[in-house]
């Protein structure tokens, strides 16, 4: 039962591969298909709220994005385990050819990308109860991000429903242990009084 159901994921998602390459159907959606990809990324995600943790002296731009960071990091530990737990190889349209990656990487399940747009998504609709329209569009976005990854051949079905799920999962925990203020401040001061401090 458990191998026709991986055999009719696999089958389904290399249907639905339709940008995976120039060549394929829908091989002329590959550009847009990888700027969803980038927005997705980790790289981004992580060096604004980096920056922002920085410069910034808001108080509460400071607390959303030590909180953001920490979640981050939490969903790359997740991942990274799951995937080298897992170690389900990618489908084999896919073109190896995604923005800075690591060893992990090479494993399928379940898709990075969609837990964190899941995550991300979810953390602003938990932290910011926003109205319909802010709702709608970061759920659209979470899910078509999912969808580019099978479209470009990234990842099966499977990997992104559980990476959507993780995600939603994640968020709720971040969202449970929210940092306040005061302890942000904290890890802002230590932080760089101990980077001060190393270079003297």
């Amino acid at each position: 039962m458990f191998s026709q159901l991986v055999t009719l994921d696999q089958r389904l998602s290399s249907q639905w591969a339709l940008s995976a390459s120039p060549t394929s159907p829908y091989g002329a959606l590959r550009p847009v298909m990888k700027l969803l990809e980038f927005s997705g990324h980790g790289v981004p995600w992580i060096a604004i709220p980096l920056l922002l943790f920085v410069t910034s002296d808001d108080n509460y731009v400071l607390q959303y994005n030590v909180n953001l960071l920490c979640a981050l990091l939490f969903d790359l530990a997740v991942v990274g385990i799951v995937k080298g737990i897992v170690r389900r190889p990618r489908p084999v349209c896919n073109v190896d050819d995604m923005f800075l990656t690591v060893a992990v990487d090479n494993f399928s399940f379940p898709s990075g990308h969609c837990t964190r747009a899941g995550m991300v998504a979810w953390i602003y609709i938990i932290t910011f109860d926003p109205g319909w329209i802010p709702y709608m569009a970061a759920v659209s976005w979470s899910l078509c991000i999912a969808l580019s990854r099978v479209m470009l051949g990234r990842h099966h079905f499977t990997d992104i429903v559980c990476g959507l799920f993780i995600g939603y999962l994640q968020a709720l925990i971040v969202c449970y242990f929210w940092l306040n203020i005061e302890i942000c401040q904290n890890i802002k001061q230590f932080l760089l009084f101990k980077s001060i401090t190393t270079e003297l």
